[in-house]
């Protein structure tokens, strides 16, 4: 079998933008350098719509300007993965964060399905077979809403390469008994269903050689089903 691209899904590749999913503008900001955290003393960052791998471009201060990539994301704290410089609050700070068109900002916070049967012609096609396990984070419920518990790759790509981030754990609880035969990886809305527009893309399991290889495709009713490595390669030519 081979990856399967839903036409939204190629949509975007094809012709995707940076844009802004979060904007901060307050005097209530300060840097702190030790624990490499933005603070709020406003508590405002969840409800300005920033998000644990953000992009997150600073302007306006003294010593902290530029683009920082958020580790975590609290209601009055961000912290980054970069350096910072101690900077106090009182003077007016811009925050924004922005998601361009790579795989791993279209698939952050998405979900995967393990379904029996043989995979679809078209990922733009209904799902078939039987439903036999949803991967999350940590196998927590997945809100297609705010993205709580969906998967995340990593930011930075090596070789064409992006693979699942390793600060996460990719399994679920199985809920049906069968044969794993392929699978489905959804942006965070997890849109089912005939459709040209959601963005997804499927891909073959087996025990070696296929998409996602699995030490074992049979899948039995209350089992955890842990994904331990995963990665999509864009290719040369």
């Amino acid at each position: 079998m081979a990856m399967r691209l839903s036409t939204g899904l190629r949509n975007a590749l094809a012709g995707g933008r940076s844009v802004i999913t979060g904007i901060f503008v307050g005097n209530t900001v300060s840097f702190d350098a030790a624990t490499k955290e933005i603070h709020d003393s406003g508590d405002g960052f969840v409800s300005a719509g920033f998000k644990a791998g953000d992009k997150i471009a600073v302007h306006g201060t003294s010593s902290n300007d530029g683009t920082y990539t958020a580790v975590s994301v609290a209601v009055g704290a961000i912290v980054v993965e970069e350096t910072l410089v101690n900077e106090t609050a009182g003077s007016m700070f811009a925050l924004a964060a922005g998601r361009g068109g790579a795989i791993n900002d279209i698939f952050r916070e998405g979900v995967i399905e393990i379904r029996s049967g043989s995979q679809p012609a078209s990922a733009d096609d209904a799902e078939s077979g039987t439903l036999l396990v949803t991967i999350t984070d940590n196998g927590n419920t997945h809100n297609n809403t705010t993205g709580e518990n969906g998967l995340e790759m990593d930011d930075a790509a090596s070789g064409g390469k992006v693979e699942k981030k390793a600060g996460q754990t990719w399994r679920g609880t199985a809920v049906n008994s069968g044969t794993a035969g392929w699978f489905r990886f959804f942006a965070r809305a997890h849109t089912l269903g005939a459709s040209t527009t959601s963005r997804r893309f499927d891909g073959a399991i087996a025990t070696s050689g296929a998409e996602l290889n699995m030490a074992s495709t049979a899948i039995t009713a209350s089992q955890t089903v842990t994904i331990d490595g995963f990665s999509v390669t864009i290719p040369a030519s």
